[in-house]
């Protein structure tokens, strides 16, 4: 039996193999197993071989520019993407802005029209004289659009259905 360097699992190893083997065959030993020796075989290849180890530094160098590069890169992409989504927004805003300046200058136009047309003091007068106006458009033939519905003159009286 023994115990695995890295977990502590006992496990039973490899019968021809035991005299080197110092870990346990799951997923994670194995990988934190080799990572440690590859770092050993590394830092030892660092003091043996100043040539090596060079060139090593030197490549080191180039990856890490390359990476902050890309990053870099993709920040600034990031930032223009951003931007762009911004401005369609606000052009949207814009857009939208100026369909309910004109929806509201409509409305205020027919709002004036009728109170001239009725020589309507208050906006209740208004009101009422719109009602009209819609309810002759419905018996007038619009009423495919709008089913014909109940007058709303404020000065009928209304009839309610049972108590």
């Amino acid at each position: 039996m023994a115990i695995c360097a890295e977990c502590g699992k006992v496990f039973r190893p490899d019968r021809y193999n035991s005299w080197r083997e110092r870990l346990y065959c799951g997923p994670s030993c194995a990988l934190t197993g080799r990572k440690r020796s590859q770092r050993d075989w590394r830092l030892k290849k660092f003091e043996t071989d100043p040539e090596w180890a060079a060139q090593a530094r030197a490549l080191s160098a180039v990856c890490q520019k390359a990476r902050r590069a890309a990053i870099k890169a993709s920040k600034t992409a990031a930032a223009e993407v951003e931007g762009m989504a911004l401005r369609r927004r606000e052009e949207a805003d814009k857009a939208r802005g100026a369909a309910e300046a004109a929806t509201r200058q409509t409305a205020l136009l027919l709002f004036g029209l009728c109170a001239d047309l009725s020589d309507s003091k208050t906006p209740e007068e208004v009101a009422r004289f719109s009602a009209m106006m819609v309810d002759k458009g419905v018996r007038l033939g619009g009423a495919s659009a709008l089913q014909a519905r109940q007058s709303t003159y404020a000065f009928q009286p209304q009839v309610s259905a049972g108590p």
